[in-house]
């Protein structure tokens, strides 16, 4: 057998592979690019072909806001209508009927007449109503005429407490014990000018008031009046 000599390396021949030509390398890559590509396709394929949801756009919305309510609970019953056989029917105006346009039996409607009523009354209802209108207009110029004789008095009383708050005004400056005197005479103005100021939104109350009773007193006999026309 041949000796061994240093640096000498021995190679087992099964365990050496044959060496592949830079061709065969090619061809590799090709075949491992082609089934790169086969796969993507084969994904894309998938992703494109299934079947898809259906998907809403909104593009106009309105807001509104949630509130908590009670439902009303309904019950379902049976049983057997019951038509009246008489009915009370009030007139607006009181009278006496003169006479009755329908029978036991007939059909009517809305616009059936079914008595006329005579009014003895209104024309004498209609004299009080004028009678309280009349007074009303006289109470109520009275009232405007009292109310100006008050505030023409107040404002005369100012008109002299003012004149005394200055007269005050000089003593003081010479005499001062007269500061009290001063004080009262201001007092007693700044009194009198608030009465001035209630004066007159009483004045304005009352007549108001008196205007609206007017008002109410015209309307009804704007009433009566057509009333009596129409009887």
């Amino acid at each position: 057998m041949p000796e061994n000599y240093p640096g000498d390396s021995i190679v087992r021949m099964d365990k050496m592979k044959p060496m592949k030509t830079p061709a065969q390398k090619r061809q590799i890559r090709i075949a491992v690019i082609v089934l790169l590509v086969v796969i993507a396709t084969g994904v894309g394929a998938y992703f494109l072909l299934i079947p898809k949801e259906a998907t809403y756009q909104l593009s106009d919305y309105q807001t509104a806001t949630v509130r908590l309510i009670t439902l009303n609970n309904i019950v379902q019953a049976g049983g057997t209508v019951v038509i009246l056989l008489q009915l009370d029917i009030p007139n607006k105006q009181a009278g006496y009927a003169q006479g009755l346009l329908v029978k036991e039996g007939d059909t009517i409607t809305e616009e059936t007449i079914l008595a006329e009523l005579e009014f003895p009354d209104l024309e004498d209802y209609l004299f009080d109503k004028q009678i309280e209108l009349t007074s009303a207009e006289s109470s109520l110029r009275q009232t405007i005429t009292s109310f100006k004789h008050s505030r023409a008095k107040l404002l005369r009383d100012i008109v002299e407490e003012e004149k005394n708050v200055e007269k005050l005004i000089r003593l003081v400056e010479v005499y001062a014990s007269r500061q009290s005197e001063l004080e009262n005479a201001r007092k007693s103005l700044a009194e009198l000018q608030y009465s001035l100021a209630e004066q007159d939104d009483l004045h304005a109350l009352a007549v108001e008031n008196g205007q609206n009773t007017i008002t109410q007193y015209k309307a009804q006999i704007e009433r009566l009046e057509e009333d009596i026309e129409g009887a």
